[in-house]
């Protein structure tokens, strides 16, 4: 009987060894996506770095889901609204988000422009098309905290371009 208790406890260890190895493949995986040098995390600060980011994206789900039922009256109300700019800032960050018919007057990279002559690094853009208009979110960061961005020539100029 001994020999039969030493290979089970042999196949044990084998797929325990499997297992971490698998684990440690993993975290190898997850690790870039959490921190920019992963070499310096151990593998409960990657997962704890990525609940974090994973709590993070759920709370902005949350914020997006309530802003886009606080617009949706606004657009199923009346296109006469349509465009629509609103422009949040957050620190050195700036988001834009427009709404616009599907026959817009303006071209997307006229904003961009505009963003970027006043000082903004575009960061992310996403789009979303229903069936008769278009929402645009932009997301920037002033190039130079000490100089910033000047919010309302921001406006002022995004509406010139959009209206």
């Amino acid at each position: 009987m001994a020999p039969k208790n030493s290979s089970s406890r042999l196949q044990r260890n084998m797929k325990e060894r499997i297992r971490r190895m698998r684990m440690k493949h993993l975290l190898a995986k997850l690790a870039p996506l959490v921190h920019p040098d992963p070499s310096k995390l151990s593998g409960p600060e990657v997962l704890d770095q990525a609940t974090s980011h994973v709590k993070q994206l759920q709370g902005r789900i949350e914020e997006l889901m309530n802003r886009r039922k606080e617009m949706q009256p606004t657009m199923k109300s009346s296109s006469a609204r349509i465009p629509a700019l609103n422009i949040r800032t957050r620190d050195t960050i700036l988001e834009v988000n427009l709404i616009t018919g599907l026959q817009k007057n303006f071209m997307l990279h006229e904003i961009i422009n505009v963003l970027q002559e006043e000082g903004a690094d575009i960061i992310n853009f996403a789009y979303r098309s229903t069936c008769d208009s278009v929402l645009y979110s932009i997301r920037a960061q002033a190039i130079s905290v000490r100089i910033g961005m000047e919010i309302p020539t921001i406006e002022e100029r995004l509406k010139e371009v959009i209206y």
